[in-house]
């Protein structure tokens, strides 16, 4: 920066010889230029604002303000502004001159007359960069003691007017915060948010950032860093039939809030720490429920308020949805199979206009129920409630479709054999293939044949419920228990109710008969010993179900069709010592249905109903 001052040359002619010399002592002015300083860089018009100031003695009679010798500014006012308009200079140095004229303060004849003054001259180089803002280097994202940090490297050039930190999350950005140029040159940033990632189970946690620059000509958008976060997801425990605990695990970023709060159906809140925590919940355990899952809020203590950061919904409760993706259809049984350790299920549908129904196995994950492998076994006229088994001795599938009944390969669900009505000459009926055993049941009548010899052993009236065991050695028909041994058939046990028989299971492990009356107590009959006893406590039952994975057996009540007693419930039946446990259930179905009652099954310790939900806790435990 350079200066000059020099005195106006001026002259004033005295009426009489006499005067007096007066001192003329150096000026005391002095002009701010604020926001200026020599060799300043300027990347977008700017405004400078000045203030003269003349110890109240030094007039101001002008100023001028010339960029490389060209006048840009005028006035005569103690306080103004002039733009520096980067926008028609060159990239490089210019020069900027400031001069001004005031009076000399000498207190002269000429200088009161405005007749004497000085010129003072300022001169400032200055730089226009107009190129495109220098993009920032961003070095690492770090979580420290639960909250993000990111570090950038050093920038040389400040030519941008406009910070923008992008904030990505699972590599979609969500929207920009604004910086200051000041934040730029902290070389760090600490995030103190905590993303809103709804869905755990199914998406990464990946958050990210990147800095934006912006000027007039353009922007610079630098390299993206990121961190992802350790997924949360909170359990929910049964702990009996009206209370479950919620389980919230540590938050990776607990640094950024202090608590979750949780407010449950009956509108308690329920405040776990952000290390995570425990909260046990008091309300009816229902399955399925249809809650889609629970929202947490999260709250930080700042200055002994409590400030909301944000809510999150987490897809999660006591029961879980299992995998569907293979087309349409109800299903029918979900079995659990000891010789391979796979579940499987049975599934129908109907396709028109030939209106055949499609029967479809698929071999499942036993532990999460996903399909492993899905075939189509056949195309039937009509289904008869298709329904599964599996033969005891040798661990593969059995299907009785109506009119054909499949013996199946428990790995590739191929056909092994297959039988019709027609191959024993029945036109009518239900076909069953039970270990050697045909069984063949129409209205009125139960026939067994040899299924090599196709020779009919056995036949006989039949009215009511009937079911033949797994293993095809006995079958119940008539309200009795009858033995096939060496295709000779015995009466072991005859009913003493007089009430219709509506579910009946045979457990060949335990050499059990359990069956029941939808308005007596199920009755559980030792084949072994031939004695008897009753599961007192439960009443009203539709389903029947043995699970050889957990070997309990699966109750489930229903009040459809009846007076509302109480709601449906769901039993899981201990044979070892007698015990059970109960929660309530939905969508069982009607007992008046005349096809046997389904829509829940006991496989490998897990509940499941037909709407596609599975509970793998406390009825197992």
């Amino acid at each position: 920066m350079a200066s000059l001052l020099s005195l106006l040359n001026c002259e004033y002619q005295f009426s009489e010889d006499a005067f007096t010399n007066i001192e003329q002592p150096t000026p005391t002015v002095s002009l701010n230029l604020y926001d200026l300083s020599d060799n300043q860089e300027f990347y977008v018009p700017t405004e400078i604002v000045y203030n003269y100031q003349g110890n109240n003695k030094h007039y101001l009679y002008q100023i001028n303000i010339y960029v490389d010798d060209e006048l840009i500014e005028s006035g005569s006012g103690i306080n103004g502004k002039f733009t520096i308009n980067t926008e028609r200079l060159e990239d490089g140095t210019h020069k900027l001159k400031v001069e001004y004229v005031f009076s000399s303060g000498s207190g002269s004849l000429a200088d009161l007359n405005g007749q004497e003054g000085y010129v003072k001259t300022e001169e400032f180089n200055f730089i226009v960069d107009k190129s495109l803002p220098e993009t920032i280097v961003l070095k690492n994202a770090e979580i420290i003691d639960g909250s993000i940090y990111f570090t950038w490297n050093p920038i040389k050039k400040m030519n941008f007017d406009k910070v923008l930190l992008i904030v990505i999350e699972n590599d979609v950005p969500v929207g920009h915060r604004q910086l200051s140029k000041k934040d730029l040159f902290k070389l760090s940033y600490n995030d103190i948010i905590v993303p809103n990632f709804s869905d755990a189970r199914n998406k990464s946690n990946k958050i990210a950032y990147q800095i934006s620059l912006e000027n007039t000509r353009g922007k610079s958008t630098s390299n993206v860093v990121g961190v992802e976060l350790v997924k949360i997801i909170p359990e929910m425990r049964i702990l009996n039939e009206y209370q479950y605990k919620l389980i919230v695990p540590k938050h990776p970023l607990y640094g950024n809030f202090d608590y979750y709060t949780y407010t449950d159906s009956n509108q308690k809140i329920h405040t776990i720490s952000s290390l995570g925590g425990e909260t046990t919940v008091n309300e009816t355990i229902v399955f399925d429920n249809s809650k889609a899952g629970i929202t947490l809020e999260l709250y930080a203590e700042n200055a002994g308020q409590n400030q909301f950061k944000t809510s999150i919904f987490y897809l999660v409760s006591y029961y879980h949805k299992f995998q569907d993706d293979y087309g349409p259809g109800g299903y029918l049984e979900f079995m659990y199979n000891n010789w391979n350790s796979n579940t499987y299920s049975l599934r129908t549908y109907r396709v028109c206009p030939s209106c055949l129904v499609k029967i479809t196995l698929e071999k499942r994950n036993a532990s999460n129920l996903n399909v492993e492998l899905s075939k189509q076994i056949s195309d039937q006229d009509y289904y008869y409630n298709s329904r599964l088994t599996i033969n005891p001795t040798t661990g593969n599938l059995i299907i009785d479709a109506g009119k054909t009944t499949f013996l199946i390969d428990e790995n590739n669900l191929s056909i092994i054999k297959q039988w019709s009505l027609s191959t024993f000459g029945e036109t009518s009926g239900k076909i069953y293939y039970r270990n050697n055993v045909i069984a063949i049941v129409n209205e009125d009548t139960i026939s067994l044949f040899d299924p090599i010899t196709k020779t009919k052993f056995y036949t006989s009236s039949q009215t009511g419920y009937f079911k033949i065991a797994d293993n095809g050695k006995y079958f119940f028909a008539n309200n009795s228990i009858f033995e096939i041994t060496n295709h000779t058939v015995n009466l072991i046990y005859q009913t003493e109710t007089n009430n219709e028989i509506n579910a009946v299971a045979f457990v060949a492990a335990e050499n059990l008969c359990i069956y029941n009356t939808y308005d007596e107590h199920p009755v559980i009959f030792n084949l072994k010993n031939k004695t008897k006893s009753t599961i007192e406590e439960l009443t009203r039952i539709n389903i029947i179900d043995y699970d050889y994975g957990s070997e309990k057996m699966l109750f489930v009540r229903s009040e459809f069709g009846f007076e509302q007693i109480g709601p449906p419930y769901a039993y899981s039946y201990n044979f070892s010592n007698n015990t059970f446990k109960r929660i309530q259930v939905r969508g069982v179905v009607s007992i008046w249905d005349k096809l046997p009652p389904n829509g829940y099954w006991f496989a490998n310790g897990i509940m499941i109903n037909r709407n596609g939900y599975y509970l793998d806790q406390y009825m197992n435990e």
